[in-house]
């Protein structure tokens, strides 16, 4: 697990904190529009950019003599040759501010690697220049793509076998940056609608008849459309984690209003009377009559038909 001080600060401490330190230098890098300087690897037919210290006009370049004895000045330029030196000036100390601004980022950037680095300074102290540094550190500690999609993968089963029926929101934050992760590697998991099955089988233990309802479609309309796209049909794992989202957050901002009434609207039977009965009345989730719950096919899979 990463070592962190607070949201902006993660330590380097191990390789598996390679990840996450290198996305907060490029966000803070990124921000102040200086990550294509120092960017440790550049992709397939890209150009390296440098930083360059613009560089102020030259007073005898305007002059009509440049070679003149004595060197021209802005004293001794016509009219025309004042004024055009005047406006590149202007350019220069307009360039000349960015350039501080980018640079003070990058010195930054700097002081932070040498703050959070740990161990790993030994490896970068005697490296000049923070693209080179990022270079070093990425050559000695980066994880191989090997084994970086095994922790990709490890972290995704991790998060889809603990799903909480408590602290619902924050398991949904950690499936959606486990799903985002996979993705972003486009391992087999991301593909289709596999990471939808995977999320329905891990609410099923605490939400069965969401997860019944959708396992339900998703088999109709393979049934009774085989040549459909399902992915295009179905929610990916995003967009049905946000549908759970809403589902639980609907639950309990109405499960007051639900205590003391049935799905019919009919007031409960009073306590010590056979809750069997108002169960019998009501009706299935999609409102066909003369299904129980139990009976219903989006609530309960096994009640499902024979293919």
């Amino acid at each position: 697990m990463s070592s962190s001080v607070d949201s902006s600060v993660v330590l380097l401490k191990v390789q598996a904190d390679w990840p996450r330190w290198l996305a907060v230098v490029k966000t803070k890098a990124s921000h102040n529009e200086v990550w294509a300087y120092i960017k440790p690897t550049l992709a397939d037919k890209e150009e390296r950019q440098e930083l360059r210290k613009p560089s102020p006009p030259v007073v005898k370049d305007y002059a009509t003599d440049p070679n003149a004895v004595p060197a021209p000045t802005t004293r001794s330029l016509k009219a025309d040759q004042l004024k055009q030196y005047e406006m590149d000036y202007k350019v220069y100390k307009d360039e000349l501010k960015e350039w501080q601004k980018k640079q003070a980022t990058i010195n930054d950037i700097d002081d932070y690697i040498m703050r959070t680095t740990g161990t790993y300074w030994s490896t970068i102290e005697r490296v000049d220049g923070v693209r080179a540094r990022l270079k070093a550190l990425e050559d000695h500690v980066a994880p191989s793509t090997y084994a970086r999609e095994q922790d990709v993968l490890a972290k995704y089963e991790s998060v889809r076998r603990s799903a909480k029926a408590t602290k619902t929101d924050e398991w949904l934050r950690q499936w959606e940056g486990a799903l985002r992760d996979i993705k972003e590697r486009k391992l087999p998991e991301a593909d289709g609608i596999r990471p939808t099955r995977a999320f329905l089988q891990a609410v099923e233990k605490i939400q069965p008849a969401f997860a019944n309802h959708w396992q339900f479609m998703i088999e109709s309309k393979g049934v009774m459309t085989p040549t459909a796209d399902l992915a295009k049909e179905i929610p990916d794992g995003f967009q049905i984690a946000q549908m759970f989202r809403n589902h639980v957050n609907l639950n309990q901002n109405t499960k007051g209003a639900f205590s003391a009434a049935t799905l019919q609207g009919e007031e409960a039977p009073p306590d010590g009377q056979d809750q069997n009965r108002g169960q019998n009345r009501q009706k299935c989730v999609k409102g066909h009559g003369g299904y129980t719950p139990d009976e219903c096919h989006y609530l309960n899979k096994k009640a499902w038909p024979d293919s």
